[in-house]
């Protein structure tokens, strides 16, 4: 897979237009897809194949662990995609994702520039 699209799913859209603005400064090929509602992002990780899903972990109706969960289990084209939760308690992080490969955590209030480079990394392989 050459291309370099990316999923950003945050209840947050101040969060999502930080991060998509750094991503566009560092590249400009990128497409990156953005939601604000995990079941819109569930219909779009259905629709396209992401190097990397990039999801806060709180949110309301299905948090990130849910979504990861449905993810992995399903069949669709995401299956295998790497995943980045983007927290502020990383103590909240559920155990039962420990089970799933491909999964980083950082912190959103104080890592956005590790952040970018979890991404970066993935982009570049």
């Amino acid at each position: 897979m050459n291309e370099k699209r990316i999923l950003l799913v945050d209840d947050q859209p101040d969060i999502i237009e930080i991060i998509t603005e750094l991503l566009e400064l560092d590249f400009e090929d990128a497409i990156i897809d953005t939601s604000d509602d995990p079941s819109e992002a569930l219909i779009k990780i259905e629709a396209n194949s992401y190097r990397i899903i990039c999801t806060d972990y709180n949110m309301p109706v299905m948090n990130g662990a849910e979504l990861i969960i449905k993810v992995r289990t399903g069949d669709g084209p995401n299956s295998k995609t790497p995943f980045i939760i983007i927290t502020g308690d990383h103590d909240s992080v559920s155990s039962e994702l420990k089970q799933y490969q491909d999964i980083e955590v950082v912190n959103k209030a104080e890592n956005i520039p590790e952040l970018i480079e979890m991404i970066s990394k993935r982009l570049i392989d």
